[in-house]
């Protein structure tokens, strides 16, 4: 596999992937850096050498799909899947987008979850945080056997 630059193993790509966290929680309003933690986070299962073990993790696990959904919408601007996880982006601020200087209000940027993603994941609400979501994200990789 070619490298890029500094990034040559699987923990370098979770160190990566801390980075982009630390920024997000930061920054919670930064959607730029959500999509950049999102399209490292729905990639890490590349690293993984067993084929079918990454399949089958791209397609059972549901923080992985989560992570899926979330980098393809930033990137196309829709999800692959029949029955998406992810329902839902949006800003959540005071004012509307562009009516007064960045950084004025705090913004922050929400997803709604499918019922079912939400109840899988422990939460009371279907909809929550991207710092949240980014949390367990990162605690998910962080754990995971691959990266360690």
């Amino acid at each position: 596999m070619a490298q890029f630059f500094d990034l040559e193993t699987p923990q370098d790509h979770l160190k990566k992937l801390e980075r982009e966290y630390a920024q997000l929680q930061a920054d919670p309003g930064d959607v730029d850096t959500a999509l950049s933690f999102f399209v490292t986070a729905a990639h890490l299962p590349e690293w993984i050498k067993n084929p079918a073990y990454k399949k089958s993790l791209q397609q059972q696990e549901l923080i992985v799909q989560i992570c899926d959904e979330l980098a393809n919408r930033g990137k196309h601007g829709k999800t692959k899947r029949k029955k998406p996880a992810v329902l839902h982006t949006e800003y959540d601020g005071y004012v509307e987008r562009g009516f007064v200087e960045p950084g004025y209000f705090e913004v922050t940027l929400q997803v709604t979850l499918s019922p079912e993603a939400a109840q899988a994941l422990g939460m009371e609400s279907q909809v929550t945080d991207v710092p949240t979501l980014a949390t367990l994200v990162f605690e998910f990789w962080k754990a995971h056997p691959a990266f360690i």
